[in-house]
């Protein structure tokens, strides 16, 4: 079977990038470049990749993030880093025109004391449970979470403030999944992308999944490559004829570097291998057994870290020197003292920005009257 032998090319599939000289040399344009994310990493600058157009700036990218379909699985993903600090507006913008039903968070805030992506949506522990964005005028506010051994799935109404028109978007936060690193089992992971696909946030009737880690390629890629690949399976019957490293191959035309580790790409094939199985002989990922599952205290909230001015020298990258120390008791005290500062910031941010809000609403409709 292909799916088997091509596990002993891991390490050389692993290395394989699909890239021209032309490509990387547009991915450096200054106009966009500012909005990436980790140095070093470069991205296809292709007109049709680019998702975020509105009404608001016409034909402007702004942010690091690809739309990648499967066609004969009937799948698309929409693939982006972890949002930064002044990329946020323009993160909820792509969620709201898009459509998109779910978004897919594979890293923590914070990860070895190391800031790996911005703290852009709100949470249930606050007063308020609202962020808004000034840019469009979008309002997010958390209606619930749900919370599992090791992930969490939070609901957030998001809102057009301009219509009042409002949508439901799910998010599900796998809190257990370092960068760089795999699932703590396969079992657990297919267990997660089943709720994923229970939800429906999947399905070709309603929007892309908006899908991120930290650098939206190892993590992010992981997860596509064996949702689409178990799909595949499904609907042929078997593994037969799948070529995983064929359909990673097209993946990387569209996000180059997508899996970043040999091990994320060995954990992608042994989680297709056992999802595969499950299904053939189950008829459902939600059959999986979980091996080892003992109980698991619920990961702690990720905390709030203040967003500055915007300043495209504040992107965070692979490299950062940590922030904080890892010791158990000095991250624990830093945490409690950066959350409580924060939602003190955020009720005067909050305060500022409604009324910020109101006069350009004002300025606006008193223009549309001349």
């Amino acid at each position: 079977m292909d799916i088997l032998y091509s596990i002993s090319d891991i390490k050389l599939i692993s290395l394989c990038t699909v890239i021209t000289d032309l490509w990387q040399v547009h991915s450096e344009v200054l106009s966009w470049r500012p909005s990436l994310s980790p140095t070093g990493l470069f991205q296809f600058h292709n007109p049709q990749m680019t998702i975020v157009v509105s009404s608001w700036r016409k034909g402007t990218v702004t942010t690091s993030m690809q739309v990648w379909g499967v066609p004969e699985a009937n799948r698309k993903y929409i693939l982006a880093q972890g949002p930064l600090d002044h990329t946020v507006d323009h993160f909820w913008q792509m969620v709201w025109e898009q459509k998109s039903k779910a978004i897919i968070m594979l890293t923590n805030l914070i990860e070895r004391g190391t800031i790996k992506c911005s703290s852009y949506y709100p949470r249930e522990d606050e007063e308020d449970h609202v962020l808004l964005s000034d840019d469009p005028f979008l309002k997010v506010t958390c209606l619930s979470v749900q919370r599992h051994s090791y992930y969490r799935v939070n609901t957030f109404e998001l809102e057009e403030v301009s219509s009042g028109k409002k949508r439901e978007v799910l998010h599900f936060h796998y809190a257990s999944w370092s960068d760089f690193s795999v699932p703590q089992s396969p079992e657990a992971f297919l267990k997660f992308l089943h709720q994923v696909r229970l939800s429906g946030s999947l399905d070709s009737t309603v929007g892309p999944p908006v899908i991120h880690c930290s650098a939206g390629i190892g993590r992010s890629g992981t997860f596509c490559l064996v949702d689409s690949s178990l799909v595949l399976i499904k609907k042929r019957g078997g593994p037969n004829g799948l070529q995983l490293q064929q359909l990673l191959l097209e993946m990387r035309k569209c996000r180059m570097g997508l899996i970043q580790t040999p091990e994320q790409l060995r954990f992608s094939y042994i989680a297709v291998l056992e999802g595969a199985n499950t299904i053939l002989e189950r008829g459902s990922l939600g059959d999986i057994l979980i091996e080892n599952n003992e109980p698991e205290e619920a990961p702690p909230l990720p905390p709030r870290v203040k967003r500055p001015n915007s300043s495209t020298e504040s992107t965070p990258t692979e490299e950062t020197k940590p922030l904080v120390e890892d010791e158990a008791g000095e991250t624990k005290n830093s945490e409690q003292e950066l959350r409580k500062r924060k939602r003190d910031e955020k009720k005067e941010e909050l305060a500022k920005k409604v009324s910020d809000m109101k006069k350009k609403m004002k300025t606006s409709e008193s223009w549309n009257e001349t």
